[in-house]
């Protein structure tokens, strides 16, 4: 009952620096094993907080700060949920910090949970063999390459899924008729030419 009455109020869950306080490296590692995940490209550790509000996620990000000089970054994700599209939030760490946490955490982590805080000279070699040919214009040329069969597969999948997604974009439009033809009636007027004091 007292983790209980810590965790949440009013039946909502809860972050505070007196539980960010009762955490040591055992129980970061344990957090992040259940919440977070590296992301090779950067590379960059991400905790899923998403269940917390923008002033929480702040709270946890000074709490990095002033505990382990760990630089977390706040990042903002959009969702919808009941026709209403609202955001959450979540913390992501980069080069040198994400090296930090994973030097706090590692002498916690399971064998099972190790490729979460991996980073292979094979894996960094191909990020970076990618980098260099996406800006060569790999994708570009393999487009070209492959353009029949990209397309055919388009195709068939739009083939496969067609009438689900007419229906979609019907009730879309019979739920925002009066919002789209207002925003289509706007952008008319903003876009018009004024000839003879009348627009066009």
């Amino acid at each position: 009952m007292e983790y209980y009455q810590l965790f949440y109020k009013n039946n909502n869950k809860i972050i505070t620096f007196d539980i960010l306080n009762r955490l040591n490296p055992m129980g970061l590692a344990i957090w992040f094993m259940d919440d977070g995940s590296l992301n090779y490209y950067g590379p960059s550790i991400e905790i899923s907080t998403h269940g917390f509000s923008f002033e929480e996620n702040q709270l946890i990000s000074q709490w990095f700060k002033s505990n382990f000089d760990i630089q977390a970054k706040i990042r903002k994700q959009k969702s919808r949920s009941n026709d209403t599209t609202h955001f959450n939030y979540y913390l992501v760490m980069y080069g040198n910090d994400a090296q930090k946490f994973i030097n706090v955490v590692q002498p916690f982590i399971l064998p099972t949970m190790a490729y979460k805080i991996k980073i292979e000279e094979d894996t960094a070699r191909k990020v970076k063999e990618y980098k260099q040919n996406y800006r060569k214009g790999y994708w570009p040329k393999y487009y070209l390459k492959n353009r029949k069969s990209i397309l055919n597969k388009g195709k068939s999948w739009y083939i496969r899924n067609r009438s689900e997604r007419l229906n979609q974009i019907k009730d879309y439009y019979h739920k925002n008729r009066i919002k789209i033809l207002s925003r289509q009636a706007n952008y008319r007027l903003m876009h018009s030419v004024i000839i003879n004091g009348q627009p066009t």
